[in-house]
């Protein structure tokens, strides 16, 4: 399915039209001053959903950082650098 406008009132809107028992739905697990500056779409959706919302913390920030540690470990690529 593939929608248009803002993500959280376009899913919400969909758990109503369907009739949805539950809504899935993945995190970023940001917390703090990012999540205040950028919102987010899962709070938004938790807040107005008509049925119950099963959020997942996504772990590929974890595991892409930990992979990036080790390459760099085996001199494969350079250290990151933040921008």
């Amino acid at each position: 399915m593939l929608g248009d406008g803002d993500a959280a009132t376009t899913i919400v809107d969909t758990a109503k039209d369907k009739a949805c028992d539950l809504i899935v739905m993945g995190t970023h697990g940001w917390g703090g001053l990012t999540r205040l500056l950028m919102g987010s779409v899962a709070e938004a959706v938790v807040r107005r959903a008509p049925c119950p919302v099963l959020t997942v913390k996504t772990p590929f920030a974890q595991a892409e950082h930990v992979a990036t540690e080790n390459q760099a470990a085996e001199h494969k690529m350079p250290e990151p650098v933040a921008v």
